[in-house]
């Protein structure tokens, strides 16, 4: 008989700081050339639009990853692996807080963008999906509503930030 083989835990991976216990706002990351120059290498790395994955392996399940400009660049779920080629830095916010619930008020109305064609166009859930979503979103609301923040592959978090931010 064989033991099943055990998933390690997301949480403990080597790219995975859990000890971030403060809300990313006033860090000090800003748009600049070098952030551009390593977006632009990293942009082939970013993790699919909609991946779906094995609940054992999620770090972050349905979220949104956006840059320092508040542009949404991605969404779906989060493996530690996932980011390991993501240069320049990131934010990652719940669903929760980047679609079905962003506040709409005159600080932080996010621009509204239609859906672009993915690998699931061909979906049978595609017509369920809204046509459109928030694709920038001021970057104060980003920071002070992330769950985690991307880093040159590393990822900042904690479980606190998850729990207030989720």
């Amino acid at each position: 008989m064989f033991a099943p083989r055990k998933t390690p835990d997301p949480w403990t991976a080597v790219n995975v700081d859990s000890h971030f216990e403060v809300p990313f706002l006033g860090d000090g990351y800003t748009y600049n050339e070098h952030m551009r120059a390593q977006y632009e290498a990293s942009a082939p790395l970013l993790p699919p639009p909609g991946l779906c994955i094995k609940h054992q392996e999620i770090l972050f399940k349905n979220v949104s990853i956006f840059d320092v400009t508040g542009r949404k660049l991605t969404w779906g779920d989060i493996r530690p692996e996932d980011v390991l080629g993501m240069k320049g830095v990131y934010y990652v916010l719940s669903q929760h807080k980047s679609f079905f619930d962003v506040p709409q008020d005159e600080n932080i109305s996010p621009e509204w963008d239609f859906r672009s064609e993915d690998r699931y166009s061909e979906s049978a859930l595609r017509d369920d999906l809204p046509l459109t979503e928030p694709a920038r979103m001021p970057l104060d609301y980003i920071k002070a509503n992330a769950i985690a923040r991307i880093v040159d592959g590393r990822i900042h978090t904690s479980r606190e930030l998850v729990f207030i931010n989720y």
